[in-house]
């Protein structure tokens, strides 16, 4: 994660191939979904606000405070998608 100055301020190394990632519009957050069916919520500094068990692709939405987890063919999903809560990972909507 670079700061405005194009300087590195942190990386995350997950424990398998990244499958996704998104950063939130002002920069606060970011999902990476990775291979090994866990996706990662950091905030600005870089810290782990929380992990869940999930094969998707994150986007946030709008609102600041969802992100929808898409599945697409790659994961054999038995739905199309979810919406997670920032707040702690938790899905609002499957």
């Amino acid at each position: 994660f670079y700061s405005a100055s194009g300087d590195l301020r942190w990386q995350f190394h997950p424990q398998s191939r990244v499958r996704g990632q998104a950063i939130r519009a002002d920069g606060g957050m970011a999902l990476v979904s990775a291979y090994n069916e866990k996706v990662t919520a950091l905030n600005r500094d870089g810290k782990v606000l929380w992990q869940i068990r999930s094969l998707c692709t994150p986007h946030f939405l709008p609102d600041g405070e969802r992100a929808l987890c898409y599945f697409d063919d790659d994961n054999r999903p038995r739905v199309a998608f979810d919406i997670l809560s920032l707040a702690n990972g938790s899905v609002l909507y499957s």
